[in-house]
């Protein structure tokens, strides 16, 4: 892929399966034509460049022990994250980011059951 800048601020996008362009200005209307904008363009603009990960679904049984761990804590310790982890065949990260998805969950809820108490 090859990012090209013109003295306009259009920057052109060519890859092995087309050319594609954008204006890029900052907040002051003025072109930005550094190489952040083409190290920008390089990763997200092409269009046919594959996502680097597929989601991993995460099956009955590990969901239903990440449900049983929070019940019993909502916050893991790094200890706790990584021994359920390696326990449920999974990263450290897809359990902290689980956890956190969880919590947001329940705070999500619990906001909804106060208010249709309100409205009742």
């Amino acid at each position: 892929a090859v990012v090209s800048t013109q003295s306009t601020g259009m920057v052109m996008f060519t890859s092995q399966h087309g050319t594609c362009g954008f204006t890029a200005t900052s907040s002051f209307g003025q072109p930005v034509l550094d190489s952040y904008v083409n190290r920008v363009a390089v990763r997200s603009l092409d269009p046919y460049r594959p996502h680097p990960r597929k989601r991993r679904r995460l099956n009955s049984a590990q969901i239903l022990k990440l449900e049983q761990c929070y019940t019993e804590q909502a916050y893991l310790s790094t200890r706790d994250r990584y021994n359920l982890a390696k326990t449920l065949g999974l990263t450290e990260t897809q359990v902290k980011i689980w956890f956190q998805n969880r919590r947001a969950k329940s705070k999500r809820a619990k906001g909804d059951q106060e208010t249709s108490k309100k409205f009742n």
